[in-house]
């Protein structure tokens, strides 16, 4: 009995001895680097977010041409690359896009893959048909690697 009442006692002492612990780190906290509990930290602006993509240009809807058998190409459609095609300093985005099914084939121009160039200024525009990077089949990501060198295109 009297090992029961020292290892309760231990138990207690050990809780007391977190608690206090744990209230000198808040007590720590608290003053800490402004040097007193006085002090107020200072004022912090409220994050702001807006939605600037329509004024960017970007008009870009991904088409993966859902069917009710749920076909495995269906969950893993488009992929998206930021490089430089052009050469001028700005990231370009190029975006993959699905195609009909079964055809898995580009039909109409809602499944093209979308190259926007960077105009700076947050604006980008739709080249993809001046590159010639519409691409063909379903298309379920992208890697780029552009040699601004050689001829080549990217698909």
């Amino acid at each position: 009995m009297h090992r029961s009442v020292q290892a309760s006692r231990s138990r207690t002492l050990r809780a007391g001895q977190i608690l206090i612990a744990i209230a000198g780190v808040f007590l720590l906290l608290s003053v800490w680097p402004y040097g007193s509990a006085t002090k107020s930290l200072p004022a912090v602006s409220p994050i702001t977010f807006r939605n600037g993509a329509k004024a960017a240009g970007p008009d870009f809807v991904l088409e993966n041409s859902p069917t009710p058998q749920k076909h495995l190409i269906e969950t893993m459609p488009g992929g998206v690359a930021d490089f430089d095609y052009n050469g001028d300093g700005l990231l370009d985005i190029y975006l993959t896009n699905g195609a009909a099914i079964p055809s898995l084939s580009k039909d109409s121009p809602h499944y093209f893959n979308r190259l926007f160039r960077n105009e700076g200024g947050w604006k980008f525009t739709d080249v993809t048909q001046e590159a010639g990077v519409s691409g063909s089949g379903y298309s379920m990501g992208v890697a780029a690697d552009y040699d601004m060198t050689a001829t080549s295109t990217c698909s």
